[in-house]
């Protein structure tokens, strides 16, 4: 009986010390970030776009086997893109529309530092929208990893992803596809 409790009592330490270990080894998948994005070349109007934004973010979360995160880094991933929406949804986009075939770098530290989330330990991917050229099928993104502690950057660069599927939502959609179809990222 004895050896027993003591069985017990370790197996609980055991799962106690790796339980904290994972929470801090977590990856969060925060989903796209299209606040700073211009867009070339569309028809549809800001409103549209503001809608679609939303939606590709909640793809990530119901189509998580085709958007596929945990496949691309190789790890397994939580998708929290509640904290998108809601920057999306205060977002109203006025200047996201151009018709210059030029795109300005975005400050990807700057917006890091920035979100509010709720987590406080483990590693964060985001990708921050740069452009989305309707003229050529193309969406050219930032793909950040990045310490959520600290903010620090761990990871980045700049991909680029071909869109397409029918209406707003799934075309843009089909660039993130894209960009994570085929990808492996090491950090």
């Amino acid at each position: 009986m004895r050896k027993l409790a003591i069985l017990v009592v370790s197996l609980m330490s055991f799962v106690f010390v790796y339980g904290q270990q994972s929470d801090e080894k977590s990856t969060y998948v925060y989903g796209v970030d299209y606040r700073f994005c211009k867009v070339f070349g569309a028809d549809e109007g800001v409103e549209d776009f503001a809608k679609a934004f939303c939606g590709i973010n909640r793809l990530l979360v119901t189509e998580s086997d085709k958007y596929d995160f945990a496949k691309m880094l190789r790890k397994r991933v939580n998708i929290v893109v509640s904290p998108m929406i809601a920057l999306h949804e205060e977002c109203r986009f006025d200047d996201m529309l151009t018709l210059d075939k030029v795109y300005n770098n975005v400050d990807c530290e700057a917006v890091v530092n920035g979100y509010e989330l709720k987590e406080s330990v483990g590693t964060g991917v985001v990708l921050i929208a740069k452009w989305l050229d309707k003229a050529v099928g193309e969406g050219v993104y930032e793909l950040i990893v990045f310490d959520v502690a600290s903010r620090q950057i761990v990871y980045r660069n700049e991909v680029v992803g071909s869109a397409r599927g029918f209406g707003l939502r799934n075309y843009w959609a089909g660039s993130v596809y894209d960009v994570l179809k085929g990808r492996r990222v090491k950090y």
